[in-house]
């Protein structure tokens, strides 16, 4: 496997996952045993078995029967999902619930939040309707089509008439059209990986937020190609941001990772499971969705009982950070 990772250029992340799928499989051979086709169905409803074709069987037209180490806690699958409710595959709860908490706590009657490049205004309802800020927004002039697929937000797809549906308008992250010091709460989330020069968003975050006022940014440390052809980098790590607050005099408040290195790898493996066609013929459907249920769950749950102090990797990778800015 290091050979295989090595010889093509595979990303420590990329590889591990691998790495935990190739153990599964090589833990679903270790027992294995041979049977002729018409007394495999015997054994078919065997929770503790799983039944697999094998290219070496088909000349004497059997089936291989494989008793899996793992088929027993495979039947526990839904205690460990119950075991703790909130833990779920993908991050955009984790950072609507991180948004919306810091306005509740940071609003004040009469506040100004302005919510830059905010597309199809996801937090608009809550933060105006529900926690009482008056909520403003921003676009940028190229972003004619305000579509988030992941988040299934259609928002006015193919709009063009950009200033009827946001309050400022602007060319790009240096110039959203915003007043200066004018806003109490400002909020940039999901779009630094979308910014060509993203460093600018820095001095114009600074720019319209008043004296002691707040800035809320998240971005993806790790994601795929998306949103193109506005999509130009990720990788914003927790250094880059102190970089860049501190270039900037701004004071970091809060730091939070949208996801460890465990969640991310549920998130990936999920991923995997759902994008492609499957191979034919590689694993009895029911072994595959075994499988599929468990290894998400494994991983949120491992998550869920590490830190920092117990596992070496636990900061290696994260979904992104949400970041909590003081403008002094």
């Amino acid at each position: 496997m290091t050979f295989a990772c090595k010889r093509y250029a595979m990303s420590p992340l990329v590889c591990y996952c691998m790495g935990i799928l190739m153990m599964g499989l090589n833990a679903i051979l270790i027992s294995q045993k041979t049977c002729k086709t018409n007394t495999c169905d015997s054994v078919h409803n065997n929770t503790d078995a799983i039944i697999m074709t094998h290219p070496l069987a088909s000349t004497n037209n059997k089936a291989i029967i494989m008793t899996h180490p793992l088929a027993s806690a495979m039947k526990y699958n839904n205690i460990l999902a119950s075991v703790d409710n909130t833990l779920r595959v993908g991050n955009p709860e984790t950072r609507d619930n991180w948004i919306l908490n810091k306005a509740r706590v940071l609003f004040f009657q009469g506040g100004q939040v302005l919510d830059v490049s905010a597309g199809a205004k996801p937090y608009k309802a809550a933060m105006q309707d529900t926690i009482g800020w008056q909520y403003f927004s921003t676009e940028f002039e190229d972003n004619k089509v305000l579509t988030d697929t992941f988040r299934r937000e259609s928002g006015d797809t193919g709009t063009k008439n950009m200033k009827s549906l946001h309050d400022f308008v602007g060319p790009d992250i240096s110039d959203t059209g915003a007043p200066s010091n004018q806003f109490d709460l400002v909020l940039l989330t999901e779009v630094l990986e979308h910014l060509p020069e993203p460093a600018l968003a820095f001095v114009e975050l600074k720019r319209v937020t008043k004296p002691g006022g707040h800035i809320l940014v998240t971005a993806p440390f790790t994601s795929g190609s998306h949103q193109q052809p506005y999509h130009f980098a990720s990788g914003y790590s927790r250094e880059w941001y102190q970089y860049f607050a501190r270039k900037h005099d701004l004071e970091i408040v809060e730091m939070v990772s949208q996801g460890d290195f465990f969640k991310l790898l549920a998130q990936e493996v999920s991923r995997g499971f759902g994008c492609g066609n499957e191979i034919p013929g590689i694993m009895d459907h029911r072994a595959l969705e075994h499988v599929r249920d468990f290894m998400p769950q494994y991983f949120l749950q491992k998550s869920k009982h590490n830190t920092r102090d117990t596992a070496s990797c636990f900061d290696q990778f994260t979904i992104g950070w949400m970041v909590h800015l003081r403008k002094v």
